[in-house]
C-alpha cells in the first residue's frame, strides 16, 4: 500500500468510526428513552402522589432535557463522521497528484 493510500484509507476508518459512535449514541438515547416511558416510578398513596407529582414532572422534564442534549450530541457526532469519510473520498482522487499550493 502507498503511503498516500495509507493516510485515506486511515481517514475514510476514522469517518465511519465517528459515524459509528454518533449512531451508537442515538441508539443508547432511544433505548433510555423507552425505559424511561415503560416504567412508572409513581406508586404509592394519593397523599405522596400528591405531594410528589411537583418533584416527579420536575424530574422528567430533567430527565427530556439531558435526552435531547444526547440525542444532539450522537446527531453532530454521526454527521462529522460522514463528513470526514466524505472528504476522504473527494481526496482519494487526488492521492497521488501534486498538490497545488499556488493562488
Amino acid at each position: 500500500m502507498r503511503r498516500g493510500n495509507f493516510g485515506i484509507v486511515l481517514g475514510r476508518g476514522l469517518g465511519l468510526a465517528v459515524f459509528l459512535a454518533g449512531i451508537g449514541v442515538m441508539i443508547f438515547v432511544f433505548i433510555t428513552a423507552y425505559y424511561m416511558f415503560t416504567s412508572s416510578n409513581l406508586v404509592g398513596t394519593n397523599a405522596q402522589a400528591i405531594a410528589g407529582v411537583v418533584g416527579a414532572l420536575a424530574g422528567i422534564l430533567v430527565k427530556i432535557l439531558l435526552l435531547f442534549v444526547m440525542l444532539m450530541i450522537g446527531s453532530i457526532t454521526a454527521s462529522k463522521g460522514i463528513e470526514m469519510y466524505s472528504a476522504m473520498q473527494k481526496n482519494s482522487g487526488n492521492a497521488g497528484a501534486p498538490q497545488n499550493t499556488e493562488e
